[in-house]
């Protein structure tokens, strides 16, 4: 329980730190979609912050996030993810499993995703949270010890959404952020190309 608690305080920081920084690189520019890093008051690990404007309504966007299922079809690296269950009217409990080259090992993440949505149905705000003492680990799999992102979601003129993403996670396993910040560009670059080319259809 102290754990758990733990892991709910870093995460508040987390959200709080996240949007006062100021220091945001930008680390990629492409097909629409800018990447941005930044340094982290409570972590050694880089903060990542990303923005585009695809083609799609709020719904629709809702619909393929909340397919924990099909996850694997455009969140960059997932082999699978499914949901364990729902923890409230607006939250799911789910569980992914996340390819890494070799030879390291697989990782998996126990994630509680909480949906805010505003009356008028245009804006919304997705929380997931890392729970990794809500199930037990499983051999072969390095479990991600911390891990915090959040969606701000607007719907926008001309058909579009105005996405901004930011987040913060620790691999666990011994991947210390000197390695894992040499590619924080790219997971979250592929992961919100193949969202937009989802939302687009």
């Amino acid at each position: 329980m102290a754990c758990r608690m733990c892991l709910f305080v870093m995460a508040v920081v987390t959200c709080c730190g996240l949007h006062a920084q100021t220091q945001w690189s930008l680390e990629k520019d492409k097909d629409g979609i800018q990447v941005y890093s930044a340094d982290s008051g409570g972590s050694k690990f880089k903060a990542v912050k990303v923005i585009c404007s695809p083609k799609g309504n709020l719904q629709k966007f809702l619909t393929i996030l909340l397919d924990v299922d099909g996850h694997k079809n455009w969140v960059y690296s997932t082999k699978k993810s499914y949901q364990l269950k729902k923890t409230s009217s607006d939250s799911i409990l789910y569980y992914a499993e996340l390819s890494f080259p070799w030879p390291l090992s697989n990782r998996d993440v126990v994630i509680l995703m909480t949906t805010r949505i505003d009356a008028p149905g245009h804006n919304a705000v997705i929380f997931t949270d890392g729970e990794p003492d809500s199930l037990p680990k499983k051999d072969g799999l390095v479990r991600v010890p911390f891990f915090h992102a959040r969606y701000e979601v607007t719907e926008v003129a001309d058909g579009r959404l105005q996405i901004v993403y930011y987040t913060l996670a620790n691999p666990g396993g011994g991947l210390g952020p000197g390695f894992t910040n040499l590619f924080l560009a790219k997971a979250p670059y592929n992961t919100f190309k193949n969202l937009c080319a989802l939302l687009s259809r």
